[in-house]
């Protein structure tokens, strides 16, 4: 099983539990993969669902398949992959950092939190 640090994120689902668990770990698996890319990975190819949804461009068979591999799932939400491939596009052009600030403007208090949560077997000890 992975393991986490733990960091400051937001809520990416709104469902809370297992549902947005799931969210963290992609998001947190898609961070360390897009580190070392170039953010030309998301240019020039359609839709951003159609990027990684469809295959013909090369994101499905690297990044999201490493994501499903990581869960040890492939049953993944259309819903999460939207959600997480969103925020990692935007981390991706403007850093972490921004993600966050950018998202105190319009998010609730309420939606950051420390992930994975004490006690949590994902957290890295």
């Amino acid at each position: 099983m992975k393991t986490f640090e733990k960091r400051s994120t937001i809520d990416l689902s709104g469902f809370g539990g297992g549902y947005e668990e799931t969210c963290q770990i992609l998001l947190a698996i898609g961070k360390k993969w897009i580190e070392n890319k170039p953010f030309s990975i998301w240019e020039g190819k359609g839709s951003l669902k159609k990027k990684y949804l469809d295959g013909k461009d090369g994101l499905r068979p690297t990044l999201f398949k490493e994501l499903e591999r990581a869960i040890d799932s492939n049953n993944i939400t259309g819903t999460q992959a939207d959600v997480v491939m969103c925020h990692l596009w935007y981390i991706h052009k403007h850093g972490r950092a921004k993600w966050l600030k950018d998202a105190k403007k319009h998010r609730e208090p309420s939606d950051f939190f420390e992930w994975p949560q004490e006690g949590s077997k994902l957290l890295k000890k």
